[in-house]
């Protein structure tokens, strides 16, 4: 007999994978962003330590104790590229103005 809640059968599996992915794993936070894990694992490290948030917002999921999941809101991760964007604005120019020769 096939079980009701597959994919196959339309069960509340299947209805699972219409809602696109909003929590990622450590790597594929890592990925998105083109860092290694590593690196976030220092940067949540390195906030603990610190009391201030370095690098992007993240999740733990879990029971009490050290061995929580550690996951990354998409959200967070666009948020945290969009706050590191570069907006440069056209430099005023030096010095004293120049002459300009009247062309008679």
């Amino acid at each position: 007999m096939p079980d009701p809640n597959s994919l196959a059968a339309g069960g509340p599996t299947a209805q699972l994978t219409n809602f696109p992915k909003t929590l990622l794993t450590e790597i594929e936070a890592a990925a998105f962003l083109g860092f290694e894990a590593d690196t976030l694992r220092v940067w949540r490290s390195k906030s603990r330590r610190a009391g201030r948030l370095i690098g992007p917002r993240w999740v733990e999921i879990g029971g009490e104790g050290r061995r929580k999941a550690i996951r990354y809101r998409r959200d967070d991760l666009d948020a945290y590229a969009a706050a590191g964007a570069v907006q440069l604005t056209p430099r005023r120019p030096r010095g004293r103005p120049r002459k300009v020769a009247d062309a008679r």
